[in-house]
């Protein structure tokens, strides 16, 4: 029997960012006249795809709870990975003065403890300690884990003495903390992405860490002459064009990135490509914000983009700009130097690091404005930003050296279940 790799997710699926979307391809009608589907979009569905195609020694499945389901859907695609969509529910948590929401799915925790009596299983938890993960370490702790952070670490610890308005907060989040210090223990390895706040995790954590990230194909994210892609893209052939691509939402700072340019634009000639989507009051935000931008066709947003149109478009620019302030990879960033693009980023990621020690690309504080002015005001006067090297990216980013490692570390806890499992049996013989 193989063992069955279940990759939880701690949040819905993304219906409102892809509103304008038709149904994917796999989805079912619900009772109350709704819909649920699966757009197989989610990092772990690449991971899992990635794994099956490097080796056939697990199964992957990813579970996710669903506010829309009122009932298990369950998808077996035809290279193997399982997605399951589960009803989920709030639960309200005091957070100081105030009543917090999180997401959680009793149906999922139901469904876990039947399939792990049945099978032989690894848990691999994504994000923050919230409570989908706190429920699963409460009762599953016994089972092989994998913590999987994404991002900057969002440690309770690091809130704690934080200014804020709703000072009693505080408690909560030492309370949190305490949570996170007896729970953690049940975790048997932590993946990283960043060395933000790793210290900390130090501080708590004495288990295996390692940092690996997400991927990206570089056989499919290739470089191609910058104006060959302008041509095809109808973009200006002699102006420095920057590109962004990501979700719409405030953590990437977009608005951030739009207020710099407009202080740089009386003096400088340039077009920024803004590619991603996100829920539709933002991104009407964003447009107030850029209009006078707008105006002068300065900056363009071109829409939620793939495949090889996306290709164009980072192959076409001068810059990938990424000022998010929590990242992991980010992927986006990734693509970037498979197609051979120079790289701005904020100092909060993976590509971050990697960038500052091969002395390539640029890194800026994720909070600094004046700083990101000054070096997108060098580079639109002529400074020259080195690209990544492209073989180094691919033996750190591309997706099948990531499955490759990913399979090392469950192979590991595959041999400490089997130990445990041993040691019990022992104990009860």
């Amino acid at each position: 029997m193989k063992t069955k790799i279940i990759n939880i997710l701690p949040h819905k699926p993304d219906y409102d960012y892809l509103k304008d979307k038709p149904r994917p391809e796999v989805n079912w009608d619900t009772p109350d006249g709704n819909w649920v589907g699966i757009y197989r979009n989610e990092i772990p569905d690449k991971l899992g795809e990635e794994i099956l195609k490097y080796s056939g020694e697990f199964e992957f499945e990813v579970w996710q709870p669903d506010y829309r389901a009122d009932k298990m859907y369950s998808h077996r695609f035809e290279d193997g990975l399982v997605h399951r969509l589960f009803p989920a529910e709030d639960i309200k948590n005091l957070h100081g003065v105030k009543v917090m929401k999180e997401i959680r799915s009793s149906s999922l925790l139901r469904f876990l403890k039947e399939y792990s009596e049945a099978n032989k299983v690894i848990i691999n938890l994504n994000g923050d300690f919230g409570q989908m993960n706190f429920e699963v370490l409460e009762e599953f702790g016994h089972l092989p884990i994998l913590q999987t952070f994404r991002g900057v670490l969002n440690l309770p610890g690091n809130l704690i003495f934080k200014p804020r308005l709703n000072v009693p907060a505080s408690l909560s989040y030492y309370l949190r903390h305490r949570k996170v210090k007896k729970l953690i223990q049940r975790i048997d390895y932590v993946m990283v992405q960043n060395d933000y706040y790793l210290d900390d995790l130090k501080s708590m954590y004495s288990g295996p860490i390692e940092k690996v990230t997400s991927g990206c194909e570089f056989d499919v994210w290739k470089p191609m002459d910058m104006q060959e892609a302008r041509k095809a893209l109808d973009l200006p052939a002699g102006k420095t064009i920057f590109f962004t691509s990501s979700l719409l939402i405030p953590i990437k700072q977009l608005d951030k990135l739009i207020d710099v340019l407009k202080e740089l634009s009386p003096e400088h000639d340039f077009l920024l490509l803004i590619s991603g989507h996100g829920v539709a009051e933002y991104e009407d935000y964003l447009r107030k914000e850029a209009a006078p931008l707008l105006e002068q066709d300065k900056v363009r947003f071109v829409g939620y983009l793939t495949g090889e149109d996306l290709r164009q478009h980072y192959c076409a620019s001068n810059l990938f700009v990424h000022t998010s302030i929590s990242e992991g990879g980010p992927v986006a960033a990734m693509k970037a130097i498979a197609c051979g693009t120079p790289v701005l980023i904020s100092r909060v990621s993976n590509v971050a690091e990697y960038l500052l020690e091969e002395g390539v690309g640029k890194v800026v504080e994720p909070f600094n404005y004046p700083q990101w002015k000054n070096v997108l005001r060098n580079i639109l006067e002529g400074e020259r930003i080195k690209p990544f090297p492209r073989n180094r990216g691919k033996e750190l980013y591309d997706w099948q050296a990531v499955a490759k490692r990913f399979v090392e570390i469950f192979r590991e806890l595959e041999t400490k279940a089997a130990v445990k499992e041993n040691k019990l049996e022992e104990a009860y013989a």
